[in-house]
């Protein structure tokens, strides 16, 4: 009877110690959602990756629209046929739609809410894996919490990107797959291999997972010198239907066309691959892990290799490390596959190193967490402290991430577009009607914010206007922003057939009137202000440019664009040129900076094989020099068949409080070129907009 009461109490006693890490555990992962989510869970895909995502909503968009389909998945960019493209199977995409129909909108927080939602349900069999294989609650929540604060895991398990959703279908198929090991029921096999399955249809990549297991099982039957028909013949149906999912998304690219990755992009050589090695990791070594993760990954490790030296390794955690080796080799072969993509995308990480890095981490911490005396005591303080630092540094990746910078062109171009669905709606603009957006910066974005379909040129060079604009679409939007530096610069007869039919400060609307090109290479420059909406200037300068001045002096308030006569020689050893500098408050309350400057390369013989290339920059100081604002445009030679160029590029002036800040404009000559610059002309502009 003692003995009875006593197993009584033990179970009692790990009930309750499991209940208390389970609370804990959901206390923990809930705060950490709002602190990391609960400002950016309704956005619309922003910043980091801003344009895959928003190819993603634009899937669960189209199957909204087309009567849910799901064998014609489709985007609002119509450069392939309709819209309908080829893409691995859409099945969250699909699922997202529903969902969207069922709570009536179209939020992007449907989407987010459903990825976090999935990656959660992932997390959960993660913990129950990781318990299963170590017997401890506290190891598991550590195993979670590693990878909850995993910085890139942080960033998209509450995004748009299947990656994670497939991450999170691994944690589950990996908690059925040791289930199936340690009690040989092929239930637990079916269910480890179905979504272990679902986890490769939406992301090809992730076959590293599914392709690792069956290795592992393979080893089992030759070990056996039986192979397991019940075994082989669910992997053999898996990969039947992942087989005819690429067989159809191939038939769709074929027949309609694909706005997704088609193809691998491996390195050109050795030595470019060993360049990417390096950048990828010099780029992303801190977020993938954190320091304080790779310290915890690195105690573990050295746990584990010291139980498999002493032989005292179960067979649980060898299997679990073997897995993981395995999935390390495929990783390898896919970073060879995809190594051009990958210094650039740390989200394929998901896919291939995140599912190795974690199996890896769970012998180690299981070993430790089994300790016993003093240490029972001291590792759950020092993991606790680990993982506190670990969370804190990835809110700082985070907030890194989605941080507004100067050149991130797709953040400013969903600023640029958002409520522009309104705008056209009250222009008159049918909802129908196909839109032709330059300098999107996106195939699909623009479009979605304007909740019309049309085509997006994403690189704006003269033959692709002129093949952009023989397109069937109805109207031309363009950013303001960049209309005169992209768009014009490289194309200026256009300025003769748009006709502007309204803007709101932010983007314009152009109809294409062929018929009105003239023979003239260049518009005159006064005509671009009129496209842009611009009338009377607030305030307007011209600058002598002098060989032997960077400061320059500000001389005439000529409405005029005559070319001077002085010729602004820049040497190498110039870095700044050009400069106006000017109370921000002389500007009258202007909110737009329109400078128009010409500079050419054939001056002198030396010139002339130059290829100019500098920066036209602003900035607002306060008294002590301190930036409150800053912003460029990047200036290069348009056609090397062009020795002189007009340029003109549009400035953004932002509104503070503050009456004691100096503007100041100038050519920053940071690639030390010889540069020849005939003329510089500054209007400033008040518009009729108000923006926060």
């Amino acid at each position: 009877m003692s003995n009875q009461t006593d197993q009584d109490k033990v179970q009692t006693n790990q009930a309750v110690s499991k209940a208390v890490v389970i609370t804990f555990l959901v206390m923990i992962i809930s705060t950490l959602c709002f602190w990391y989510y609960h400002d950016i869970i309704t956005w619309f895909p922003s910043h980091i990756h801003a344009w895959t995502q928003s190819d993603r909503l634009a899937l669960a968009y189209g199957f909204l629209e087309n009567g849910f389909d799901f064998f014609t998945p489709r985007t609002y960019n119509l450069y392939t046929a309709d819209g309908i493209t080829g893409v691995d199977f859409p099945i969250h995409e699909y699922l997202v739609a529903i969902l969207m129909k069922i709570f009536g909108t179209n939020e992007p927080f449907i989407f987010r809410a459903y990825t976090l939602g999935y990656s959660l349900v992932g997390y959960a069999f993660l913990y129950l894996l990781a318990r299963k294989i170590t017997g401890r609650d506290i190891v598991a929540a550590v195993v979670v919490l590693f990878a909850f604060t995993a910085p890139i895991l942080t960033y998209y398990q509450a995004g748009f990107i299947p990656s994670s959703t497939s991450l999170a279908s691994s944690f589950i198929g990996f908690y059925f797959f040791f289930r199936f090991r340690e009690g040989q029921k092929y239930v637990h096999l079916y269910w480890a291999i179905g979504l272990l399955t679902l986890a490769v249809l939406p992301r090809a990549s992730v076959n590293i997972v599914l392709f690792a297991v069956l290795l592992v099982e393979v080893i089992r039957w030759w070990k056996d010198r039986k192979i397991d028909k019940k075994a082989l013949v669910a992997f053999v149906i898996a990969y039947a239907i992942i087989a005819a999912s690429l067989m159809y998304k191939n038939h769709l690219s074929s027949e309609y066309g694909t706005r997704f990755l088609a193809s691998l992009m491996p390195a050109s050589d050795v030595t470019h691959l060993m360049d990417i090695l390096k950048e990828s990791w010099s780029r992303w070594q801190l977020q993938l892990l954190t320091k304080y993760h790779w310290l915890l990954l690195g105690i573990s490790g050295i746990a584990s290799g010291i139980a498999l030296l002493k032989g005292k390794l179960k067979t649980l955690d060898k299997e679990v490390l073997l897995i993981s080796l395995l999935l390390f080799g495929g990783s390898v072969i896919f970073f060879l596959a995809l190594a051009r993509q990958l210094i650039a995308h740390e989200y394929y990480f998901m896919d291939s190193l995140y599912p190795a890095i974690i199996l890896l981490l769970i012998p180690g911490l299981g070993i430790i967490g089994n300790s016993s005396g003093l240490g029972k005591v001291i590792w759950p303080l020092i993991f606790g402290g680990l993982l506190i630092g670990a969370a804190i540094d990835s809110k700082a990746v985070q907030d890194e991430k989605y941080a507004q910078t100067e050149w991130d062109r797709g953040e400013v171009t969903r600023k640029n577009f958002t409520g522009s669905d309104i705008f056209l709606d009250g222009l008159g603009i049918p909802r129908d009607a196909k839109i032709l957006v330059f300098e999107a910066y996106s195939t699909n974005a623009p479009l979605l914010l304007m909740g019309r379909r049309g085509y997006t040129i994403l690189n704006s060079r003269e033959e692709n206007i002129k093949r952009a604009l023989q397109l069937d679409y109805d109207y031309i939007v363009v950013q303001d922003a960049y209309f005169p530096s992209d768009l014009i610069y490289q194309a200026p007869w256009i300025v003769y057939a748009f006709h502007r039919i309204g803007g709101n400060g932010r983007i314009s609307i152009y109809t294409y009137h062929k018929d009105r090109v003239p023979g003239m290479p260049y518009p005159v420059q006064r005509s671009i202000p009129g496209l842009l909406g611009l009338n009377i200037p607030e305030f307007q300068k011209r600058l002598v440019l002098t060989e032997d001045s960077v400061t320059n002096k500000i001389v005439s308030d000529s409405s005029t664009f005559s070319m001077i006569d002085v010729t602004h020689r820049m040497t190498r050893e110039m870095e700044f040129g050009g400069a106006l500098v000017v109370p921000l408050a002389e500007l009258n309350g202007a909110d737009r900076l329109l400078i128009d400057l010409s500079f050419d390369n054939s001056g002198s013989e030396e010139l002339r094989d130059v290829e100019p290339e500098f920066d036209v920059v602003l900035s607002i100081e306060s008294p002590s020099g301190q930036k409150q604002y800053y912003k460029s445009f990047r200036v290069k030679r348009r056609n090397s068949n062009v020795a002189f160029y007009g340029y003109t590029c549009l400035f953004d002036i932002p509104y503070f409080e503050e009456n004691d800040l100096t503007l100041k404009c100038y050519i920053w000559n940071r690639f030390k070129q010889e540069l020849e610059i005939n003329a510089l002309d500054f209007k400033a502009y008040k518009s009729k907009y108000v923006f926060n």
